[in-house]
């Protein structure tokens, strides 16, 4: 599944709601993963520069079958050494 800027999250959560044991992963930008987590909880996209998304990081976002989302992890670098933590 890819996803694009444009993508409506209500249809997200309704293919996904189709899909419940889906496993999807995402390789974009840090610019879109703060906008896409934004959009999934309902705040104002200009909300993302409050967000730090570090280079190679994990961000889980799961998506119940009822289409409530939950955002379980952003950013997260735990599995580099503190020395090899980027960003930008």
């Amino acid at each position: 599944l890819v996803l694009s800027w444009g993508i409506s999250i209500s249809v997200l959560r309704r293919f996904l709601a189709k899909i419940p044991d889906l496993g999807l992963i995402l390789i974009p930008h840090s610019n879109v993963i703060r906008y896409f987590i934004l959009r999934c909880l309902q705040l104002p996209p200009e909300r993302w520069l409050n967000l730090t998304v570090h280079n190679a990081s994990i961000t889980l976002i799961k998506v119940n079958p009822s289409g409530d989302v939950s955002v379980k992890a952003v950013g997260d670098v735990g599995h580099f050494d503190p020395e090899d933590i980027t960003y930008g």
